[in-house]
């Protein structure tokens, strides 16, 4: 007991990983040296380009509507010339 100073472990409990635990809570049984097959590689990977350009200019949409909604709502005026 002296060698475990701040110890709070109990010796009889399996110590489990984060990662394990929360995979066997979800149900989900994936081995832990699952490999996508290249189908899989590929598909996932065309989706992920695919779907980047619908993210960004999803964004800067809705920054842009989030700012002229503010500024209407403060009652901000157009400069003119």
């Amino acid at each position: 007991m002296a060698g475990q100073l701040g110890s709070n472990r109990n010796d009889s409990e399996p110590q489990r990983s984060l990662g394990q635990d929360s995979v066997s809570r979800q149900g989900r049984a994936m081995d832990k040296g699952h490999i996508m097959s290249f189908l899989e590689q590929t598909i996932w990977t065309v989706l992920g380009y695919g779907v980047m350009p619908f993210i960004f200019l999803s964004g800067f949409v809705a920054v842009a509507v989030t700012c002229c909604v503010l500024l209407n709502a403060f009652g901000v005026q157009s400069a003119e010339k």
